[in-house]
């Protein structure tokens, strides 16, 4: 990741993967424009937010002992 876009895709998605239970709300055009541009960095983002619930409710499992 060596530009902006690809940073700043990064984080949406990694924000949106992790606020699944939020409603999305629309996007500026600019952000839209940027995030069709570097969609696979915005891609491994949101996947990382998900994989960030999967390993506390897998964490919560263990710790309660379930």
């Amino acid at each position: 990741m060596d530009t902006w876009d690809e940073w700043h895709s990064t984080v949406i998605g990694y924000c949106e993967g992790i606020s699944l239970l939020f409603a999305r709300q629309e996007k500026p055009d600019n952000v839209k424009k940027m995030l069709a541009g570097e969609w696979w960095y915005y891609g491994f983002g949101y996947v990382m937010g998900v994989f960030t619930w999967i390993g506390i409710i897998l964490g919560l499992i263990k710790y309660l002992g379930g």
